[in-house]
């Protein structure tokens, strides 16, 4: 048998470097990070659903789980007597920057899921916004962003896998800091080839917020 697939909490426990916090609503309430996995046996019904809005504990936790807090952004991805729950204790939820609210398939989910996550940023970093065009040719998958284009570049020297990244002319994208001062190389290495698509919208929205031309002696290091 094949490896089971990842919950929603693990995925965003592996990819937030431990900055996210995770709200988990279930049959017997909600629970803040949870240590373990949060995955039902059975769907909540429509009368747990009732106990946990009428539940002023509930209310309490949540409260607390916002509280002097800076929340940048949030999602709710829920299902069923679940979302029911998350909708009657909204007023608990903090007001942020960007919020979202999936009602999807448990599949469509995921896949909202892991791109909501892609376009998160740390503190300090800078990504380029914009619509990323991807393309099948001959030499494989390809992803554009304004004038840069990013494709799979072999094998890399002691190890995993590089991307490259070029201008639309078709020269290595050379030449590039970021706001923070980090040269960019045109040459990206990455591990995993199963997250490749990841790893080149990464590079293209790295590349779209850098800065040209910036003084060799003014760069302190090489990403």
């Amino acid at each position: 048998m094949g490896r089971p697939g990842r919950s929603l909490v693990e995925i965003v426990q592996e990819r937030s470097n431990c900055r996210a916090t995770v709200i988990v609503i279930g049959a017997r309430g909600i629970v803040v990070d949870p240590s373990g996995p949060c995955v039902p046996v059975q769907p909540m019904t429509r009368a747990q659903a009732d106990t946990l809005i009428q539940d002023p504990v509930q209310v309490s936790i949540l409260r607390s789980a916002f509280a002097g807090r800076d929340i940048a952004d949030l999602l709710v991805a829920v299902q069923g007597e679940e979302l029911r729950v998350s909708d009657a204790l909204v007023a608990t939820l903090a007001i942020c920057r960007t919020m979202e609210r999936t009602r999807n398939s448990a599949l469509q989910q995921r896949a909202h899921f892991d791109i909501w996550l892609c376009r998160g940023v740390m503190p300090g970093e800078n990504l380029g916004a914009g619509h990323i065009r991807w393309s099948k040719r001959s030499l494989g998958l390809t992803g554009k962003l304004g004038e840069f284009i990013v494709r799979y570049g072999g094998s890399g020297p002691g190890g995993g896998h590089l991307l490259q990244v070029s201008l639309t002319d078709g020269s290595p994208a050379e030449g590039f800091v970021t706001s923070g001062n980090l040269r960019l190389s045109s040459q990206v290495p990455f591990s995993n080839k199963a997250h490749m698509r990841r790893e080149m919208a990464r590079a293209l929205r790295t590349f779209g917020s850098a800065l040209r031309f910036a003084a060799p002696q003014s760069v302190a290091r090489t990403r």
